[in-house]
């Protein structure tokens, strides 16, 4: 049996939903969050929909309250990793803006503050190789950083986002 799951750390529940590809079934759980050890309602989903985790062929993964706490502003600091010369496009904000003409427009205040940003050293050439003119530690100047957040444009699956440091 393989398994495809999608999972959700809920303020209330930890959602999943298990698809066996063999059999062409789905299972569900709801169990309560477990707000003291997040991994504890993360497992105890698992085990109600899964007959063994080493079947799962695919596994998403989103958490309400993780993106909750990054919303609020509340728990650890966070370290925005940037490319090298891309460190204020953030801070900038210049994305999708519906109310372009409205005089009364305000920024909304961005979640990670600007001296809360390092640049990766390296860019993307043409060919979508890393261009590593540049060294440092990232995170050094960073201290008391609790979490990494890090921008990497140029879409998902580069060799490089592997090297970011943990």
């Amino acid at each position: 049996m393989t398994y495809r799951v999608a999972m959700d750390i809920g303020g209330t529940f930890t959602d999943v939903v298990a698809y066996d590809e063999t059999r062409g079934t789905f299972d569900a759980a709801k169990p309560p969050t477990t707000p003291g050890d997040l991994a504890e309602g993360v497992f105890s989903s698992l085990g109600r929909a899964v007959d063994d985790p080493a079947d799962i062929s695919f596994f998403v993964h989103g958490t309400t309250q993780g993106l909750n706490a990054l919303l609020e502003r509340k728990g650890a600091r966070v370290l925005l990793l940037a490319s090298a010369g891309l460190r204020d496009v953030y801070q900038i904000a210049r994305g999708n803006r519906d109310r372009m003409f409205d005089l009364h427009y305000r920024k909304p205040v961005p979640l990670v503050d600007r001296h809360a940003t390092a640049e990766a050293a390296g860019r993307f050439d043409s060919r979508g190789t890393v261009d590593r003119s540049g060294s440092g530690n990232l995170c050094a100047a960073h201290s008391g950083v609790g979490s990494r957040c890090a921008v990497c444009p140029g879409g998902p699956g580069r060799p490089h986002r592997r090297e970011l440091p943990r």
